[in-house]
């Protein structure tokens, strides 16, 4: 009895050992898992970091590029402006010297 009694503890013994190396592997593969995860993670954050500096980027040369063009219009409508301007003080101009020998006869 006592033999049966030690090789059922033996049993028990391996199969405790074989549960511990089952546990053992397990968190060996939990442990790659969380690793490849967290790398992923990492990977992932970096990439959204380039995305969002490129679209900004791209935001600022949109940005930059409707103010140059906001500031030609300005110009040109400037321009415009000051040769209507020109345009108005001849025609007041031929109009005055048009009208003063007239007011003198």
């Amino acid at each position: 009895k006592i033999e049966q009694y030690v090789e059922g503890l033996e049993a028990s013994i391996k199969k405790i050992k074989a549960s511990q190396d089952e546990v053992a592997s397990s968190v060996g593969k939990a442990e790659e898992l969380h690793a490849t995860v967290d790398k992923a993670l990492k990977d992932s954050a970096a990439r959204m970091d380039e995305e969002v500096k490129g679209l900004a980027k791209e935001v600022a040369d949109r940005v930059e590029e409707s103010m140059e063009e906001a500031r030609r219009q300005l110009q040109t409508a400037r321009t415009e402006v000051e040769e209507h301007h020109k345009i108005a003080k001849e025609e007041r101009r031929w109009i005055a010297d048009w009208i003063a020998p007239m007011e003198r006869s």
